[in-house]
């Protein structure tokens, strides 16, 4: 980890910290990385509870995308986008109202990582080469990461200690990544560039809205201080839009694609003493997406020239691992 990561974890945790000697946690829940995990501790009486905590989080994965043309006689051509683990810092606030009711949101920013990761390229030219990979280019990355989330649960208890709750929400997912330096090989070194590549030859960037909703079961063991939570979420209504740079190219290229996103986690939470508890998390996110890209040529002998109507899938999924601590008054 470079010098300048250390520094801004630093500032960051001093700035989370300062604030929880400040704003008072009467409840508890969480939300692991850009989905929720509904742990369910604190007060069921009907008055106005608010809790907060910092988050860290680790971020493992990849996003793949695919345009193709007619595969009789057409081409397809893959990017795929590791995240490679990135490091998270955040915090959220919870308010529980009303006895039952409870509102959560949390906001999470990278602050390290992610430049282990590759950019795999790949190219099929059906009419030349038939299902051989035609070109391939292989470069190191950049990424940068955010996440934001908001949902409202309603708690159904069904025994002491047990609770069942519903969950809607919302949230917003936005990746950078910028090619480092790479190298390029191809079936056809002839007709195709074979050699090094150099730094930023492509930005791309995923930013997604994810309206969900989901189910979640909570238990509290008060004898032993230990609480669990599993759940699972799910929306058939997801938007994405992506923006790809290719700079060696000279083309901006804009993607809008709708599909699926599926959540499934857990946390558990260990109450250390009366005031200070501390849980981990682990989850596991899924996103399948269709729609159409727009090519448009900025420089070169395309120049000012524009394709539109390409098909375009995005898919990936993500694993995350995360801590949080919790002050209590």
């Amino acid at each position: 980890m470079k010098n300048s990561d250390h520094i801004r974890i630093s500032l960051i945790m001093f700035w989370i910290w300062s604030i929880m000697l400040f704003i008072p946690a009467v409840g508890w829940s969480m939300i692991a990385s850009n989905v929720p995990g509904i742990t369910i501790f604190g007060s069921q009486d009907d008055a106005f509870h608010l809790s907060f905590g910092p988050s860290f989080q680790i971020e493992t994965g990849d996003m793949t995308y695919t345009i193709q043309g007619p595969e009789d006689g057409g081409w397809k051509s893959r990017l795929k986008w590791d995240l490679e683990k990135l490091f998270y810092l955040g915090g959220l606030a919870s308010v529980r109202f009303r006895g039952k009711y409870e509102l959560t949101a949390g906001v999470w920013k990278a602050v390290a990582g992610g430049d282990d990761g590759t950019m795999q390229d790949d190219d099929w030219f059906y009419g030349d080469y038939g299902s051989s990979l035609a070109v391939q280019s292989l470069s190191d990355l950049e990424t940068d990461g955010f996440h934001f989330n908001v949902n409202l649960r309603y708690h159904f208890r069904l025994r002491e200690g047990l609770t069942l709750s519903p969950v809607a929400g919302y949230s917003y997912t936005k990746w950078d990544w910028e090619t480092l330096e790479g190298y390029q090989t191809s079936i056809d070194p002839l007709a195709f560039y074979v050699g090094p590549l150099e730094a930023g030859s492509i930005i791309y960037q995923e930013e997604l809205h994810v309206p969900y909703l989901g189910l979640a079961f909570s238990g509290l063991i008060k004898s032993s201080g230990f609480g669990f939570n599993v759940y699972a979420l799910l929306s058939l209504i997801v938007q994405c839009y992506d923006e790809d740079d290719h700079t060696l190219r000279s083309k901006l290229i804009k993607g809008d694609a709708d599909g699926s996103f599926l959540s499934l986690g857990g946390d558990l939470r260990w109450e250390i003493t009366k005031s200070w508890s501390i849980a981990g998390n682990v989850n596991y996110t899924r996103y399948d997406l269709n729609g159409e890209q727009e090519q448009y040529y900025y420089a070169g002998d395309y120049a000012d020239t524009l394709f539109t109507g390409i098909d375009l899938e995005i898919e990936g999924s993500q694993t995350y691992f995360g801590l949080m601590a919790v002050y209590e008054f």
